[in-house]
Order: C-alpha cells, then structure tokens, then sequence
C-alpha cells in the first residue's frame, strides 16, 4: 500500500495565561523615587529581631564656636619679682638699677634707702699715701726768715704733706713751720723723722707748728743744749717713744700751748695725758701749758 498519510500535529492551544504571583505582604510599591528609609525608633525594630545600635545624642555646638576648637594656650606663670637685696649682701661684680627703686615698707614716700658702703674689717677707711718724691731739699727762701732754717731735706707725699727729713740751722732757734712750697705748691708739714736735728749742737730753742701730727724715735737727736721746746698744737700720741733719745732734757721745758678759752679742768687733763706720753717718749723735764688766743 501507499506511504502512511502523516498525522497532522495538533494545533497547540494558547499558552495558558499564567496565574499572578501573590504580592509580598508588608513590602511597598515602588515609585520613581525611592523612599526614605525609616527612623529607627527606640524600643522598637520594625519587626526585625535584631538589636538596634545605642542611640549617640550629639550636644549641639554653638554658632560663635567653630566645628573643631583649638586648644587654648596656657598663660606663661608672671614671675616672680626678686627681694631687694639688704643693705651689705650683694655679691661682687652685681648691679643695681637705682633708677626706679622700690621704695621698702615703712620707709617715708619720696625717700630711698640707699646703703652705705661698708669697709672690710680690718682694712685702712683711708688709703694710704704713696711718695711723690723721696728727697727734694729746699733752701732758706721757702721758709719765713724767723725759722732760722738754711735748709731742708723733705719727702713729698701723695696726700699734699711733708715730712723733714734733715735739716740746718741758721741759728739757735728753730721754727718748724706749718707748711712749706715746693715748686709753687703748698704742702703741710706733718711729721718730723728720724735725726732730722742730728749735727745741732748749737740749737736751744724748737717751735713746732700747728700741723704735725708725729714726732719719730731719735727726732732731736744731736741737739745738746735744749732748753725749750713749744708746741704750737699737741695732739695726742704725737711724740712717739725714744723721741728725745740722746738729748739731755731735765732742763728742759716744754710748753704746750692751748686756746685761752679752754677750761681748768681740760688743762689739767690734757697736762697729765701729754706728761705720760712725753716720759714714754724719754723726756724729763717739765710739762706746762700755756693759754694763748688762737
């Protein structure tokens, strides 16, 4: 027989319309713009089971401040001011601004207290004077014609004195004047040294000016015939002791002269001190003072 008529294949109905899905219950439709998720809400979770972080309240910051503040530099410390320093404790090489001191309590206002210099213990107030020239010898013309002095040998201090070294006599009086000039300048005769009397054989009569202050060991040595001796002006401690070694004094007087106005009772004093000292000194003679107008 003939080739089998093929089956014809069915005609496939239509596709079955498919069944729509159940919309998810709770999840929202969504539109061309997201929703903002929702504040979490303390206590609760949305129906989520899982905890919800702490909440982190942030204080608000104020408008005048900025975001991030800058740390406030620390105050250097004033310093403090130091003592003024008591009168006698600053140290060697320190000085003071005396310009504006501060004026201590209890000191009167418009006044400063300002230190006295103190001396080491011990040390001269006074420096000591240097030599200016160690022997100049002047003639009869520096000296008054009275002095009766041909010549002096003198040591020229620094201090504007002079002490007679040598000297000779142009007669039997001898004056010792209060000052002599050298070279146009004044110098005040203050001591007399050693053997400066030495070789006066003749010499009887010696005046001592106002201004000597010393009489050394030995000054009149060589004078013989001594018979008065005046100071103008005694000072105590003037005569030194052995002063009037190798003289012969026990005729001899010396006459201490003292202002008129002086008092009985001063003279008295002032006798006795000058006795003591002059026999200290090998004088044995008489004392005795005499008042003039001075």
């Amino acid at each position: 027989s003939g080739e089998p008529t093929p089956t014809e294949e069915p005609t496939p109905s239509g596709e079955p319309t498919p069944t729509d899905e159940p919309t998810p219950t709770g999840e929202p439709t969504p539109s061309g713009e997201p929703d903002p998720e929702p504040t979490p809400t303390p206590g609760g979770n949305g129906g989520n089971n899982n905890p919800l972080p702490p909440v982190v309240v942030i204080p608000p910051i104020e408008d005048n401040e900025p975001a991030t503040p800058e740390p406030t530099p620390t105050a250097e410390p004033t310093p403090t001011a130091e003592p003024t320093p008591e009168p006698g404790t600053t140290e060697p090489g320190e000085t003071v601004d005396v310009e504006n001191p501060e004026t201590p309590e209890g000191t009167p206002e418009g006044t400063v207290d300002v230190p006295e210099t103190q001396t080491p213990e011990g040390a001269p107030e006074d420096a000591e004077p240097v030599v200016v020239a160690n022997k100049v010898v002047v003639k009869a013309d520096a000296f008054d014609e009275d002095s009766s002095i041909a010549s002096a040998t003198l040591k020229l201090m620094s201090d504007d004195t002079a002490i007679i070294r040598k000297l000779k006599a142009a007669g039997n009086e001898v004056v010792i004047p209060d000052s002599i000039t050298v070279d146009g300048k004044e110098y005040t005769v203050s001591t007399i040294a050693k053997g400066s009397f030495k070789g006066m054989t003749d010499v009887t009569e010696i005046t001592i000016g106002d201004h000597v202050t010393t009489v050394r060991p030995g000054a009149f040595k060589g004078v013989e015939k001594l018979e008065k001796l005046t100071v103008e002006s005694y000072r105590e401690g003037m005569f030194e002791k052995k002063a009037f070694k190798g003289v012969d004094t026990e005729d001899c007087v010396i006459a201490i002269e003292v202002s008129s106005t002086m008092k009985k009772k001063a003279r008295k004093a002032l006798a006795e001190k000058a006795r003591a000292e002059l026999e200290l000194a090998g004088f044995k003679g008489k004392v005795k003072i005499v008042r003039v107008d001075k």
